[in-house]
């Protein structure tokens, strides 16, 4: 009798097949597709898929396909780009902190509740831990006093984060960035403005590391 052809044991006991589950995770986190588009267009290629199954497949695969492929990943820069965005949760209002490098490339994100210094503290924590990634030499923020105060309070947990050269610019995003100063000395910034929860983007209620995601299914 011929063998069953083998396959990964993350698809064990899958009904459908590994290529179809892959089809449409990618599908979901490169494009703005909900759940029930990609049941409805797997539909049309003569394939019945509930749209819960399919959320399900994202929130189990994802996490493993950004493991494995982590691994063949180049290092990110040491120049980091960080801000954070108020985003819509579920209808409550959270704090998405964010940091890619110089390149683009995503470094790390952590969704919060608030905007505070001990958020701020977490991200950066959690961010020099990514694997891949150097410790970073540059940060450019925008004018965020708690992310400020953040860093001048991690310097007194870790002496490495005194040699990190600090670019801020009130208001600004990551496209452009004026003004530096030395987590050694220097003033920490004026006070900025709190994002209004009215003007900002709404995002979906699955928030997976959107900008992995999608440089990793392209």
């Amino acid at each position: 009798m011929p063998r069953a052809a083998s396959r990964d044991p993350i698809y064990l006991r899958r009904r459908y097949t590994p290529e179809l589950i892959e089809l449409c995770v990618r599908w979901y986190v490169t494009y703005r597709l909900s759940y029930r588009d990609l049941s409805a267009m797997m539909a049309e290629r003569e394939v019945a898929v509930s749209h819960t199954t399919i959320m399900r497949w994202v929130r189990h695969y994802v996490p493993e396909f950004e493991r494995r492929w982590s691994r063949f990943a180049k290092p990110t820069h040491s120049s980091w780009r960080m801000d954070e965005t108020a985003v819509s949760v579920r209808g409550c209002w959270k704090y998405l902190y964010r940091a890619v490098d110089r390149n683009g490339k995503s470094i790390h994100s952590l969704l919060c509740a608030d905007r505070t210094v001990g958020s701020a503290q977490d991200f950066f924590r959690q961010a020099v831990k990514v694997s891949g990634s150097p410790w970073p030499e540059k940060i450019n923020l925008d004018g965020n006093t708690a992310t400020h105060l953040a860093l001048r309070l991690l310097g007194e947990e870790d002496a490495r984060w005194h040699s990190v050269t600090v670019r801020a610019r009130r208001y600004r995003r990551v496209s452009d960035w004026r003004g530096n100063y030395s987590l050694r000395g220097g003033a920490v910034g004026r006070q900025s403005r709190c994002l209004s929860p009215r003007r900002a983007p709404r995002f979906q209620s699955l928030l997976i590391e959107p900008d992995v995601r999608i440089s990793r299914f392209r």
